[in-house]
């Protein structure tokens, strides 16, 4: 069994400064494997489903943020991982699918932080339910993620590649399937000495965001999305230093409004590691700098610089 709980902040950054506020803890996965041969391997339960790569690899600080939009995570369903081929010749390439369906049992419920749903500024409610709709709210597994994930063999050792689609049933606010695709190129080299480099650069496209078309009402919730992200990490015993950028572009019944644009610089460093027993958990430290570009009302662009600071604790179970 396989499990994962998160202790977030499940409200949206404020215009000022936060420090260990707005936090809530939540069980995000608990699954079981089954391994039916060295080839195969089934998993059930709650997970997040195999579509991107950068919700969970990403470097830095904030550059997950964006990612999340296609972190398709508290799902309950069954899938499969396939590796069809694992040569020395051509690398390493596996399968990865999924059908699922939306969480909405107690399993959602949140600890510490309650926020509830709809009030101004929540990502993540104090639990799901049905009426809350969105993308797979449907309580039975019809919708789908399958995704190729491959590894490179020399000359280009480290280089590994992913494609993926996913299609999402709506839930009691949406009229149409959600579609999203995803394509993404990593590249990670042992220089020696102690360090290392990874690159990535990821792109994905929403069609009908949000499980609606477009509408005539202006909203943008029917929407065409497109994210891309080109990252950079250096690795160097215990510490860490990464550059990313990010775009956002939307298409609605409105048009095309300005992209938004964030890009972002932090060093950070591993302070510690611990025995938990069934676990070993490491403790990091980050500080850097971020600039955000998006849109005033009038369409000229607005800059926002940041200051930004972050203590993770990483460990599963």
């Amino acid at each position: 069994m396989q499990g994962e709980a998160k202790y977030e902040p499940l409200l949206e950054t404020p215009n000022r400064d936060r420090f260990l506020q707005d936090q809530g803890g939540f069980l995000e996965a608990l699954f079981v494997n089954w391994q039916a041969d060295p080839e195969i391997k089934f998993f059930a339960g709650k997970f997040t489903a195999p579509f991107g790569i950068g919700h969970a690899d990403f470097p830095g600080i904030r550059s997950r943020d964006l990612a999340e939009a296609y972190e398709f995570t508290e799902r309950v369903g069954a899938g499969t991982e396939w590796t069809f081929l694992e040569d020395p010749r051509f690398g390493k390439h596996e399968i990865r699918a999924a059908v699922f369906f939306q969480d909405t049992s107690l399993l959602t419920e949140t600890a510490f932080t309650r926020p509830r749903f709809g009030d101004a500024g929540v990502e993540r409610a104090r639990s799901i339910r049905a009426w809350h709709g969105g993308p797979s709210n449907t309580g039975r597994p019809g919708s789908f993620a399958v995704g190729l994930f491959g590894e490179l063999p020399a000359p280009v050792d480290g280089l590994a590649y992913h494609l993926g689609v996913a299609g999402q049933q709506p839930g009691r606010d949406g009229t149409s399937w959600q579609w999203s695709y995803v394509g993404a190129v990593t590249w990670a080299q042992d220089w020696g000495n102690g360090f290392r480099t990874k690159a990535w650069v990821e792109a994905v496209q929403f069609i009908n965001t949000g499980a609606k078309p477009f509408d005539e009402d202006g909203s943008l919730a029917g929407s065409r999305d497109r994210l891309l992200t080109l990252a950079l990490q250096g690795l160097w015993e215990d510490w860490r230093a990464a550059a990313v950028w990010q775009r956002q572009d939307t298409t609605s019944s409105l048009g095309s409004p300005p992209g938004y644009n964030y890009l972002e610089f932090s060093v950070g460093r591993k302070l510690f590691d611990f025995d938990a027993g069934f676990t070993r958990p490491e403790v990091f430290a980050d500080l850097g700098w971020s600039r955000t570009r998006s849109a005033s009302d009038a369409g000229a662009p607005v800059y926002d610089r940041a200051v930004l600071g972050m203590v993770t604790l990483a460990a599963g179970f």
